[in-house]
C-alpha cells in the first residue's frame, strides 16, 4: 500500500491548505514537538539511534 504524508496548515485568515506527498520507498518522516530546528534534530537522534540522517525540507 502506498503511503502518503498529509500536511494542513491553517493561516492566521482562517484559510487552510492541505497537501498530500507521496511517501518515497527509502523515506521517514517523524515529527517532533520542540523550540528550534536544533532541538528538533537532537531529539530525533536521541529517539532514533540508529545511523540514519535527517532531512529537513523548506518551500
Amino acid at each position: 500500500m502506498i503511503q502518503y504524508l498529509i500536511i494542513r496548515i491553517i493561516e492566521s485568515s482562517g484559510q487552510t491548505f492541505t497537501e498530500a506527498t507521496k511517501v518515497r520507498d527509502n523515506q521517514t518522516n517523524t515529527a517532533v514537538e520542540v523550540n528550534n530546528k536544533g532541538k528538533a534534530i537532537k531529539k530525533y537522534e536521541e529517539k532514533n539511534k540508529k545511523s540514519s540522517r535527517l532531512f529537513i525540507f523548506r518551500k
